[in-house]
């Protein structure tokens, strides 16, 4: 499974945008951005879900692209 990483939040528009203007198929994973002091998302709930998510859509769906989007900082939610 193809993942692409938006780098923004921004991105992500940009990421549906292609996708519904191309009809293809793709899952979007919305998540807390990561944090520059660890290197990992700030959001717990985030941390524990991505290697669920990630065995999941291997086994079910593994050629559809999956694009990552960050939400923001924690600050901003």
């Amino acid at each position: 499974m193809p993942f692409v990483r938006c780098p923004t939040p921004a991105d992500a528009q940009d990421a549906l945008d292609h996708v519904v203007q191309t009809r293809s198929d793709a899952l979007f994973l919305f998540f807390g951005s990561e944090d520059p002091a660890t290197g990992a998302s700030w959001c717990p709930d985030c941390v524990t879900a991505d290697p669920v998510l990630r065995a999941t859509i291997a086994a079910a769906a593994p050629a559809l692209p999956v694009h990552e989007c960050p939400v923001g900082a924690r600050s901003a939610w």
